[in-house]
């Protein structure tokens, strides 16, 4: 979309649309057929009712919807939109709760890696400590320094 292109509401809610599937996991193929439905009747119903507005400001009566039929377009428009939003904020809950448990785990898996309770468990009072592992490295390096210069020295 260029910025010379005027927005409509069709494009804005192709838009909405777009950008509510990239952030929605939940919004899989069942779902995303039942909201194009959804929006596809929705643009029905509102351009029905746009087209006998038009007539009405012209003054045609040919073709102009009964009261009866337009307070069923309404209520039809009012339900689909009522559902479309309930349905994008039932995603966006699930979104945050989503979020919430995710940080949740990811804190308690901190304190977990910090505090290591498992550690005690195979703590063993026999085990050399770094400083021992060390010093025992170095003595048996030495008589292995020895045997080097003594082959280097036949050399």
């Amino acid at each position: 979309m260029t910025e010379t292109e005027p927005i409509t509401a069709k494009r804005a809610a192709e838009q909405f649309d777009h950008e509510f599937q990239r952030y929605t996991t939940k919004h899989t193929g069942k779902s995303a057929r039942a909201v194009a439905m959804a929006r596809a009747e929705l643009a029905k119903y509102n351009a029905i009712m746009f087209q006998d507005k038009k007539l009405e400001e012209k003054g045609i009566q040919k073709g102009r919807l009964t009261p009866e039929l337009r307070a069923t377009y309404e209520t039809k428009i009012k339900n689909l939109e009522d559902a479309l939003d309930k349905f994008h904020l039932s995603v966006a809950s699930y979104n945050r709760t989503k979020a919430l448990l995710s940080f949740v785990l990811l804190v308690a898996f901190a304190l977990l890696m910090f505090f290591q309770p498992w550690a005690k468990h195979f703590e063993n009072p026999q085990d050399l400590t770094y400083d021992e592992y060390v010093t025992l490295d170095e003595e048996l390096t030495e008589p292995r320094k020895q045997k080097l210069l003594e082959s280097s020295d036949e050399l």
